[in-house]
């Protein structure tokens, strides 16, 4: 069974994915604004802010997220991969350093 990339299965359901951080982002940015906006005593609505115009300020930023995660997983992908199989990562301990030869006293 092949293993499957973490990338593959987020641009698979890649509209569903960013429906639902659209809405999350619509949720936040529409009682952000209802508070805000409540202490003035108006709606959203009355300043020209309603569904569709908040809903297409929050579409940007969950596909920003979106985007940043999937390059994140992409780059983690590659530095994995680039490395042979079975090879680690080997460091010099003190005792493999060359040390100066001893001086008679």
């Amino acid at each position: 069974m092949t293993r499957r990339s973490p990338v593959t299965d987020i641009l698979t359901h890649w509209s569903a994915i960013t429906g639902v951080a659209g809405l999350a982002f619509y949720c936040v940015l529409r009682i952000s604004y209802s508070v805000y906006f409540a202490h003035y005593g108006i709606t959203p609505e009355t300043v020209g802010l309603g569904f569709a115009e908040i809903l297409a300020v929050s579409v940007a930023p969950a596909n920003a997220v979106l985007l940043v995660v999937i390059l994140a997983l992409m780059l983690k992908e590659a530095v994995r991969t680039s490395r042979p199989a079975g090879s680690k990562k080997r460091y010099r301990t003190s005792s493999m350093r060359s040390t100066p030869a001893a001086r008679p006293c």
